[in-house]
């Protein structure tokens, strides 16, 4: 037995299949329980996906909110705008200064105030 991994590029073109084969073979794996498509990540996951990304333990909402809007829930488009983050210097990691959280990651704040995210343009589509 065989697993089909897919996207949602592949099982949904606007309702049609890309081609007959792809079809073909996705009803194969459907049969055998041989598929698995991977979803998008869920709000409380993207934040701390995006939270990894940037090796924070905290992000302003905005950003969080800027991220996700971008990235719909696709962890490697999530890395890429994290990168483009880090990139723009919006942000700067700020040490925890709490004592009970002490050997947290360090909190991700804007560098320069909000106003930096709304001047940067999202980093362009991935498509393989």
């Amino acid at each position: 037995m065989g697993v089909v991994f897919v996207n949602r590029r592949i099982l949904d073109q606007g309702g049609k299949r890309q081609n007959e084969a792809v079809a073909s073979v996705v009803k194969d794996a459907r049969a055998c329980q041989g598929l698995l498509q991977l979803d998008p990540l869920d709000a409380d996951d993207r934040y701390s996906y995006l939270c990894l990304s940037l090796k924070a333990s905290w992000v302003p909402p905005e950003v969080s909110a800027w991220v996700s809007g971008i990235a719909n829930g696709n962890p490697q488009y999530t890395e890429i705008c994290a990168k483009a983050l880090e990139k723009a210097e919006v942000l700067e990691l700020k040490p925890v200064e709490d004592e009970q959280e002490e050997g947290q990651l360090p909190r991700a704040e804007y560098k320069e105030g909000a106003e930096s995210l709304a001047k940067l343009d999202p980093p362009p589509k991935v498509y393989h």
